[in-house]
Formats: structure tokens, sequence, C-alpha cells
């Protein structure tokens, strides 16, 4: 059976071109970490389907992140699931954002160190928003 969305995986990086028309990147419900593939984040494109929903995390900061739009794989849960998963996504995206400020010269395991406890921190906020959404 052939593949229906002729996925391709990003490695190491995301593209640095815009994607064909009706070509689309996609990433995995991790929380984004320093580069593709740390701690289960992944990435790849494929053709655009019905059960990708658009998605508006600064896909961690990672290089090309900004060169083309992105989406998540919506599984079809309940209203209120959708619901609660965009809360906790927002809740991440905002602890995400706030990033780390280095000087140049900072070690990199200062860096890595202080990056993983930054993901953390976003992924605690992510599940006590979602717990609070489903809650309600």
């Amino acid at each position: 059976m052939k593949d229906e969305t002729q996925m391709r995986y990003c490695n190491r990086s995301l593209p640095s071109k815009p994607l064909p028309p009706g070509r689309v990147l996609v990433h995995n419900h991790v929380v984004p970490d320093l580069e593709l593939g740390l701690s289960g984040f992944r990435a790849w494109t494929q053709l655009k389907t019905r059960n990708l929903v658009r998605c508006h995390c600064s896909f961690g900061a990672i290089k090309n992140a900004e060169v083309n739009k992105h989406y998540r794989i919506n599984r079809g849960d309940t209203p209120e699931k959708r619901r609660a998963s965009k809360v906790a996504h927002a809740a991440c995206e905002e602890v995400m954002s706030r990033g780390i400020r280095f000087r140049d010269d900072a070690p990199e395991d200062l860096i890595f160190e202080r990056w993983q406890a930054l993901r953390k921190r976003a992924s605690a906020a992510s599940a006590r928003a979602y717990r609070k959404a489903m809650s309600k």
C-alpha cells in the first residue's frame, strides 16, 4: 500500500526553503527541544491532509522554524480534549517564549542545563493547564 501522505522526516534540521505547494511541515506532540531528535521531538514534511491543525508554537527556536508554517496532527479527540490541548500548548509556548539569555561566551554545558530546565518547566506548565482545562 502506497503512503498517502508521502512523509519525509527532517533528520537534523528543518527545511531552509519554503516547501512546494501542498506540502507542509508537521511535528509530534513532544515539547520542542534544542534540536530535532532530542527527547523524542520529531518533525517531518508531508502532503497536507484533513487531520492536521495549524500550530503556532515557535518550534523550540530551531533554526529555520520561521521559514514554513507548521502543523500538528489532530487525533480526533473530543472537543473538550482539543480545547484542553490548545490551552496546554499555549502554556508550554508561553514558558518557551521567555527563552534563556546567555553571554556569547557561555559554556555549552550551562546552556544545555538551562535549556533542559526550561523544557521541564514548559512541560509542567502544559500538564497543569491541561488538567485544569479538563476539570472544567
